[in-house]
């Protein structure tokens, strides 16, 4: 990284604290209900409300992507969620859902939302795939309703065990049906340079905004898009370090691509966003105090 890059992310951290909302100490990021210890194919059921931060988005008909709740007006979906729909105030999510045929949650409309500031959509594939929404109101946080920790800037998880988790395809058929229940299942990041060879015959693959995951015989699928690529990285403290984008098919050879959100002008898009709709984060059981949290971004050598 830059040193003038890495003094605005600095400034831009202590603004995120300082400028808006407040760091709430009434709730955690990342918390799932572990007490409850079940697009995704070959995947197992989740048990209800394990993982309180996902998100499901509708259009007045139908189901269409997912997404993660990341403050208490926020949640972080896939660009191309937001901008391939005629209509995108027309949508609504709902969190803390379970069955996605009985909508068993709670609903919120969406108010604004931003596409990432350097999405680009191509023929077969989107760049930089990732976009915000806040909703109309405050989210309301109980157990079932609960933001995800997002990961520090600049980390590598190459060979590292992910989770993904949604109500998308349970097959790669032309008629496969979508999720009626929450579905989980576990994917392994892939080096850079080893997904870049796998995937060129339709991507240009960009280490900068994409991460890729794979694990044979199990994948997202359409409907899991736009929700989170997660790992626990500390006992019962879940964060997310991608956004479901595509793939060519389900669980095939082909990879899985998600939305890197490690990158340092990612980063900064998002903390800015929270700052500007005026919302609250819960603090990190990671961190005891929030200073810690931005301690551990200054401690990269200059």
């Amino acid at each position: 990284m830059h040193f003038l890059q890495r003094i605005i992310f600095i400034i831009s951290f202590v603004t995120w604290t300082h400028a808006t909302g407040k760091i709430r100490s009434d709730c955690s990021c990342g918390e799932a209900n572990i007490i409850n210890r079940g697009r995704i194919v070959n995947g197992k059921e989740a048990t209800k409300n394990k993982y309180p931060w996902l998100a499901a988005m509708y259009t007045p008909t139908e189901f269409m992507c997912g997404g993660s709740i990341i403050s208490d007006r926020n949640i972080l979906t896939a660009g191309h969620c937001i901008f391939y729909v005629d209509k995108p105030f027309s949508t609504y999510w709902v969190l803390g859902m379970h069955n996605q045929v009985l909508q068993d949650g709670d609903r919120y409309y969406i108010d604004h939302y931003s596409l990432h500031p350097k999405f680009h959509n191509f023929s077969v594939y989107d760049e930089y795939d990732m976009a915000l929404v806040t909703v109309r109101g405050i989210i309301r946080f109980n157990r079932n309703i609960r933001p995800i920790c997002l990961t520090l800037p600049n980390t590598d998880y190459t060979g590292k065990q992910m989770t993904v988790a949604g109500w998308g395809r349970l097959d790669d058929s032309k008629d496969a049906k979508m999720g009626t229940i929450l579905q989980e299942t576990n994917v392994h990041v892939k080096p850079p340079n080893d997904c870049a060879i796998e995937v060129a015959r339709l991507v240009r693959y960009n280490d900068e905004a994409m991460i890729c995951a794979h694990e044979k015989g199990t994948d997202s699928c359409s409907g899991d898009l736009g929700g989170p690529l997660f790992f626990e990285s500390d006992v019962n403290r879940y964060e997310a370090i991608g956004v479901v984008s595509f793939g060519d098919g389900c669980a095939r050879d082909f990879p899985g691509i998600y939305g890197k959100l490690s990158d340092m002008q990612t980063q900064l898009w998002i903390k800015q966003y929270i700052v500007d709709t005026n919302s609250d984060i819960c603090s990190d059981p990671a961190h005891k105090i929030q200073s810690n949290y931005f301690n551990d971004v200054f401690k990269i050598n200059f």
